[in-house]
């Protein structure tokens, strides 16, 4: 169940940040006449936001292991900041594009990377190597099925449409955090293993 839950929320935060990333051109082109400038220095802004991140925030929780509150913290901040971001988006709002796309994204992609984490941790002792290609197999599936339908939506109406629809599906992505059952069973495994490990070594000084 557990794998379940995480599987929903990496999904749709996977579908999200592959729709920026792959239709930014076309969401510039819609509302802004510089459309091919401002594509290059956001997609520039959300590759770093990304590579920050990813470093980061994987970081702080592996010296505090506290994943509840910081990927319920991340994740929010992430839906409040894509939602500064499409306000940009309708009102033309360039200042605010830079900062807005930089938070979401590192958030995102941070959250992401400590989901990553947690399926190891409630799967173990089920081989990492799966559980990771799995859930990123899957979720990228399901992306690729979101992004035809959310570039017919900003072609064929406009780019409110696809915004809500991106909305929705991130408050949707929070609802299974919610009921994650954190488990930290790898890291259970290695305090048990590391304990034996000591013992050992001290019966054989005693010895």
């Amino acid at each position: 169940m557990n794998f379940i839950l995480i599987a929903m929320n990496v999904f749709i935060t996977t579908a999200v940040t592959a729709v920026l990333w792959i239709l930014l051109n076309q969401i510039f082109s819609k509302n802004f006449s510089n459309a091919a400038t401002l594509t290059s220095a956001t997609g520039l802004t959300y590759n770093v936001s990304a590579v920050v991140g990813c470093l980061i925030l994987p970081l702080i929780l592996d010296k505090t292991k506290r994943y509840r509150p910081l990927i319920f913290s991340t994740y929010s901040i992430a839906f409040i900041f894509s939602l500064l971001f499409m306000t940009t988006l309708l009102f033309k709002l360039t200042y605010l594009i830079f900062p807005s796309v930089f938070v979401f994204g590192a958030c995102l992609y941070g959250q992401r990377v400590m989901m990553y984490d947690l399926v190891i941790e409630v799967t173990y002792p089920f081989p990492e190597g799966t559980s990771i290609g799995l859930i990123v197999s899957l979720s990228y599936l399901f992306a690729s099925c979101f992004i035809p339908l959310l570039s017919w939506l900003i072609d064929s109406f406009n780019i409110l449409f696809a915004i809500i629809v991106i909305e929705t599906l991130l408050l949707f992505g929070l609802f299974p955090l919610f009921f994650i059952s954190i488990k930290l069973l790898r890291n259970e495994a290695e305090k048990t293993n590391d304990l034996a490990n000591n013992e050992q070594q001290f019966d054989e000084i005693e010895i």
